[in-house]
């Protein structure tokens, strides 16, 4: 109840429970003192004031001052300046320059955090929406490094995918890019949605026959799926 904890949403339970043992603790020292008549009636009722007093505050506290997501890590981040866990859960509330340098605070601390990855990824986003995709690919191939997972995977395609980046000569590379990214995600995890953007991507690029076989595929692993229906689309027009 008195230690310095991080006020996520959840740590709220430990910290009304633990408020709540010290204040019955207190509660039956102050009677065992009153009992043995080592304290007298003033005191206890001054001690009690005390108690309900820290109480009412530290509820108050939590209501009021902080009453969001921006609030409760703004507040954490002051105890915690150099925690990577903290400096990514403040930045995503946060947008603009604010967001990118808690990510690239995180990332720059040596010690181990386990959203590395993802707070890697993040960082690529922003070297991908300013054009920068080199560096933006760079940033990618270290986040998959340190984690391959399928979310990893997804979300380096479609940062590739989705770029805004004009230029016909390099286009078809990167979508290409994004296509063996795919790929990797759905090796992982064979969900609907990738392999929708596989076959999209693999019509996208000509290979028609391979496309057609990744759509049909979707269509027998997932025939429930909204992406089954844009998968019959797809046949039916070719």
């Amino acid at each position: 109840a008195l230690d310095k904890v991080a006020w996520v949403p959840m740590a709220e339970r430990y910290l009304y429970l633990s408020l709540a043992v010290m204040s019955i603790g207190g509660a039956m020292l102050i009677q065992r003192l009153f009992m043995e008549k080592k304290i007298p009636s003033k005191a206890v009722i001054a001690a009690v004031t005390l108690l309900l007093s820290v109480n009412t505050f530290a509820t108050f506290h939590r209501q009021f001052d902080f009453k969001d997501d921006n609030s409760i890590w703004r507040a954490t981040l002051k105890t915690n300046p150099e925690s990577s866990m903290v400096l990514c859960l403040y930045g995503r509330t946060v947008e603009g320059d604010e967001k990118r340098n808690a990510f690239e605070k995180a990332v720059s601390n040596p010690e181990p955090f386990k959203w590395r990855a993802k707070a890697t990824l993040t960082l690529a986003g922003f070297e991908m929406a300013e054009g920068n995709y080199d560096e933006a690919v760079q940033l990618i191939e270290q986040a998959l490094k340190m984690e391959k997972k399928y979310e990893n995977y997804y979300r380096a395609a479609t940062m590739i995918y989705s770029s805004s980046i004009k230029d016909g000569t390099f286009d078809l590379d990167r979508i290409d890019h994004a296509l063996g990214y795919f790929q990797k995600a759905y090796r992982k995890r064979k969900t609907a949605d990738a392999i929708y953007k596989i076959a999209v991507i693999l019509k996208r690029l000509g290979r028609d026959t391979e496309a057609k076989i990744k759509f049909e595929e979707l269509i027998k692993r997932h025939p429930e799926s909204e992406y089954a229906e844009y998968s019959k689309k797809h046949l039916s027009l070719d």
